[in-house]
């Protein structure tokens, strides 16, 4: 740097109040099953203003799971329902887990007794109850 440079920006330092500007932006852009199966872009730009300010822009772009809630870090997106032909995206707050496979609410049910079961266990589930009342009839 030559003399003259350096002696104005020792000026533009000395009249200049040294602050950051963070700005966040966030923008939910439709369902993820829509864009390009991301769950959120994050982009942070880091720049210094004339006024020797330093700004920093975070902008978010968040997607909604197939269930309409926002990916978020709280609810994350647990991947695709694992159910023969169904490719809806599932969040930690609506998918479910039966015979260690993640299922969207489409997918399971929810019995009297709070179990889980897929559309596998479920006439299974339906036997064992029919077969239990009728043992515990015979025996009275």
């Amino acid at each position: 740097m030559d003399e003259k440079s350096r002696q104005d920006f020792l000026k533009l330092l000395a009249k200049s109040n040294p602050r950051t500007l963070n700005t966040f932006i966030q923008v939910i852009e439709g369902k993820i099953s829509e864009k390009d199966d991301a769950p959120f872009i994050k982009d942070v730009m880091t720049f210094l203003a004339p006024d020797l300010t330093t700004r920093q822009v975070t902008f978010l772009s968040s997607r909604l799971c197939d269930c309409g809630r926002l990916i978020s870090q709280k609810n994350t997106l647990q991947g695709k329902c694992q159910h023969r032909g169904c490719s809806k995206y599932v969040c930690a707050e609506c998918s479910k887990t039966c015979c260690g496979r993640t299922l969207c609410p489409r997918h399971y049910s929810e019995g009297r007794d709070g179990e889980i079961r897929c559309s596998r266990c479920r006439p299974i589930a339906w036997l064992k109850a029919f077969f239990d009342i009728g043992r515990e009839g015979s025996e009275k």
